[in-house]
């Protein structure tokens, strides 16, 4: 087995779905914290959590896209 088929192998089989299932986890911090904002819209409190929930949801879905982008770059630098 060559060096590039483990790394192929790691990428696929272990950073991938990592990297998807971060993806959904981010997801759904994203979207608890608009259903957070909803249910307490008339609660300051509530409000203040929703936002930062749905930051939080947004940085991650971000930071997932960076990385699925880091992963397409290097699958394709080094042709696997």
């Amino acid at each position: 087995m060559t060096s590039d088929q483990i790394l192929n192998n790691i990428i696929s089989s272990i950073i991938q779905p990592f990297v998807g299932l971060l993806f959904a986890v981010a997801f759904l911090v994203f979207f608890w914290g608009i259903f957070q904002m909803i249910k307490g819209a008339d609660s300051e409190e509530d409000l203040k959590t929703g936002k930062r929930h749905l930051l939080w949801g947004l940085i991650g879905l971000l930071i997932m896209f960076g990385a699925q982008g880091i992963l397409m770059i290097i699958k394709g630098t080094f042709q696997l």
